[in-house]
């Protein structure tokens, strides 16, 4: 079973605004959102200020899809890597992955992600932005101050050799921990 932090239950009731829009959370009798998604254990109860900046998103970017599921083979010579992912929204050929922190945003952190490398290469997008979203709990009151910081990172030369060898390593790793036996191993048919 799931054990929910106050962090998680924020990070998700902030990520479904953006997804959903405010409107399907609106309780007209006291004014507040009543937000529950994902199996959460209750419903995150959070006044219209504490939404604003996902609301504000969701006007600056009216046409993402949001939550795209895909997978993606990468043939790594010994075995084929098959990369399950769900991408948190695309606009055209950007990606967007959103994340929410109670923690300064530090571009250095998401720069080492090989998640964003293997998105851009299983999607062929023209870039990725990491919309990182900083909250914090205004002293004194219950109230969220929320931040926006965005990452952009783009397709490079090498790029497929990077995720290959990391998928490799990992797979070394695993080999050499006695572990490989944790690794899903799929027999599907590859296109």
């Amino acid at each position: 079973k799931k054990e929910w932090s106050p962090k998680m239950t924020f990070g998700t009731a902030f990520q479904a605004v953006i997804e959903h829009g405010p409107e399907k959370f609106l309780d007209r009798g006291d004014g507040l959102y009543h937000i529950r998604e994902s199996n959460m254990p209750d419903a995150v109860v959070l006044n219209r200020s504490d939404i604003e900046l996902a609301i504000k998103f969701r006007q600056r970017y009216p046409n993402i899809v949001h939550e795209i599921p895909d997978k993606y083979y990468l043939d790594c010579g010994e075995f084929i890597a098959l990369i399950s992912f769900k991408v948190d929204g695309a606009d055209g050929l950007i990606l967007h992955e959103n994340k929410t922190t109670d923690k300064a945003a530090s571009h250095d952190k998401y720069f080492k992600s090989m998640q964003w490398r293997a998105y851009l290469l299983a999607t062929q997008a023209v870039k990725i932005q990491y919309n990182v979203f900083s909250y914090r709990i205004e002293e004194g009151t219950n109230n969220y101050i929320v931040d926006l910081n965005t990452f952009t990172f783009y397709p490079y030369n090498h790029l497929e050799t990077d995720v290959r060898m990391f998928c490799n390593s990992f797979y070394r790793y695993c080999n050499r921990n006695g572990v490989l036996g944790y690794l899903k191993q799929n027999v599907e048919k590859v296109n």
